[in-house]
């Protein structure tokens, strides 16, 4: 496949525009919805509610625009209104900031500057778009060195896999856990030199296959907007870098004009994701994927008070056999019902969550909140309604 930079330019733009088209429509509550119940989560509190009617409008452009640019991809002008109207959007409900579209967003961004096809501009924006790539296999690696993901996301992933090889090679599957970072890493980092980027493609590519195997409708049948985006990672990556003649050359790369958006790039990609380490920054925006770092939030609702609950969430409440006059409402099952993805995970998130559904016909006994590691291990941070207000 020996596709000049201008054919993998447009075929790029091509498979973004369909893979963003498609994640939105199979997320279509998430973006409009007239029966919601799980809160919204605005940038400012002092955003009003969009109707409906206008969210299925805007909505329905906006995968118009993604649909445009499978058959148009040279008309870049399509481009930036697309991600303007996402971005407005995601300024309403922060939980529609998901990994995947967040990727689509940067990948795209550059791509709206290729006003034509020059080979010059291509060869910085194609560059741009590269480090895009990169940086996440590489601190998509960095996050998962920590004994959250080693001992727990590691093994839910993996478990149709582990549970149905023979012992031999389950353990093999289950060390291999150790190595998984590492070995993302060093894939991102293959994917810069000339001599070792198509055996960084055919790493990625079986990678991605295996994440299939296990989240997909023959595992764990879980998580299904990521589906797409696995599909497409193996295709970006095809596109990006097999068989590529790809050399940056820094200088070219952050002369005149475009330094700055170099700039803005740089710290997205490589500064961001590294004060995300300290707490400085938000995980999805930091490309921590599956690092087990992220918590979760638990909703404890005392049985005399499930019927306060609507019938379509008293069937996700479980129960918890230390607490057994309590039932749990955990928010990434009722965020995955109701909206098809998880909670975006911070703890404002969690907070606004929380303060709404105290907001309804609760008293303030019957409700208390859990913030923890998925695992349940590590520190747990416990909260009640009148801590709220």
């Amino acid at each position: 496949m020996n596709w000049s930079e201008e054919i993998r330019l447009r075929r790029l733009i091509q498979l973004l525009g369909a893979l963003v088209a498609f994640s939105l429509l199979i997320t279509r509550s998430l973006w409009a919805s007239s029966t919601r119940l799980f809160p919204k989560a605005p940038i400012f509190d002092q955003l009003i509610e969009i109707p409906f009617s206008i969210e299925i409008v805007v909505w329905g452009i906006t995968i118009c625009l993604a649909i445009a640019l499978v058959f148009y991809p040279s008309k870049f002008k399509l481009i930036l209104p697309l991600i303007i109207l996402i971005v407005l959007q995601c300024v309403f409900d922060q939980i529609r900031i998901q990994p995947w579209l967040y990727l689509y967003l940067l990948l795209l961004f550059p791509l709206w500057l290729a006003k034509n096809y020059d080979y010059y501009k291509q060869q910085w924006l194609m560059s741009l778009v590269r480090f895009v790539v990169i940086a996440l296999y590489m601190w998509s690696g960095i996050h998962k060195i920590n004994p959250e993901y080693w001992d727990y996301t590691h093994g839910f992933i993996l478990a149709p896999i582990i549970q149905k090889c023979p012992t031999g090679w389950s353990n093999f599957w289950n060390a291999s856990g150790y190595a998984t970072p590492f070995i993302e890493t060093v894939l991102g980092i293959l994917f810069l030199f000339k001599y070792t980027r198509n055996w960084a493609c055919v790493g990625a590519v079986f990678m991605h296959l295996v994440i299939l195997l296990c989240i997909g409708p023959f595992g764990n049948n879980w998580n299904m907007v990521v589906w797409p985006w696995n599909v497409g990672m193996m295709l970006i990556v095809w596109l990006l870098f097999y068989k590529v003649e790809w050399e940056f050359n820094w200088r070219d790369i952050i002369s005149g004009k475009r330094k700055y958006v170099v700039l803005v790039f740089c710290f997205l990609l490589y500064v961001a994701p590294a004060i995300n380490l300290v707490g400085l920054w938000d995980n999805y925006l930091s490309f921590s994927l599956y690092s087990g770092k992220t918590k979760s939030l638990h909703i404890y609702v005392h049985e005399t008070a499930i019927t306060k609950l609507e019938p379509s969430l008293q069937k996700l409440l479980v129960t918890n056999s230390n607490l057994p006059t309590f039932r749990v409402l955990m928010a990434d099952t009722w965020s995955f019902d109701e909206l098809g993805v998880p909670v975006y995970p911070q703890r404002r998130i969690y907070m606004n969550t929380a303060q709404q559904v105290c907001g309804g016909s609760f008293l303030s006994k019957e409700l208390f909140f859990l913030i923890t590691n998925k695992s349940g291990k590590g520190k747990i941070e416990q909260l009640r309604c009148n801590q709220l207000e």
